[in-house]
């Protein structure tokens, strides 16, 4: 659900944390998950969580290098990424966890 920014600020600041800052945390945990088989991907991962953590610290710290658009698109941008080149890992068949 998008929320405009413009009319309805509380529910589009809870939305984007939900959405971008707690998915992080995936990130990290399944950088952990993949390690033994894609250290490669795993790294990736790892590094998209970490940058996009500290997108959101410094919007939050209202630290803005670059400008405030800059670290909030560090912090979106990332996922973006990862998402592409996950999907083309996996439609490549390069990404393929063993079964245990």
């Amino acid at each position: 659900m998008a929320i405009p920014l413009n009319t309805v600020l509380p529910l589009h600041v809870i939305d984007a944390s939900l959405a971008l800052e707690l998915s992080c945390f995936g990130f990290i945990v399944l950088a952990n998950v993949v390690w033994r088989e894609h250290h490669i991907f795993a790294l990736y991962s790892l590094a998209t969580g970490a940058l996009a953590l500290l997108g959101f610290a410094l919007y939050a710290a209202e630290n803005f290098l670059g400008g405030r658009v800059t670290v909030k698109r560090l912090a979106a941008w990332s996922h973006t990424l990862w998402y592409m080149a996950t999907s083309l890992l996996i439609l490549r068949s390069n990404l393929r966890l063993s079964a245990s």
